[in-house]
């Protein structure tokens, strides 16, 4: 038998009031990530702007995502 998923709710996740946004695109390439914060101090929520998922990532790997147009260059 499978197992019943939760329903996954959007408050209470900051994906609301966005931490961040990061958008990737380029050709065959549009991707765009909501990050939110959590109530865990190493975690923080994510959500493809096109998925109703939500994640739960660890803080470090979040900081690989969020760059500054300097660290770009």
């Amino acid at each position: 038998a499978a197992t019943e998923i939760p329903e996954q709710k959007f408050v209470g996740t900051g994906l609301e009031k966005n931490l961040a946004i990061i958008q990737v695109t380029g050709e065959n390439v549009d991707n765009t990530l909501i990050i939110g914060n959590s109530a865990d101090k190493d975690l923080v929520y994510v959500k493809k702007s096109d998925s109703d998922n939500i994640y739960l990532i660890k803080k470090t790997e979040r900081d690989k995502l969020v760059k500054q147009i300097k660290d770009l260059q």
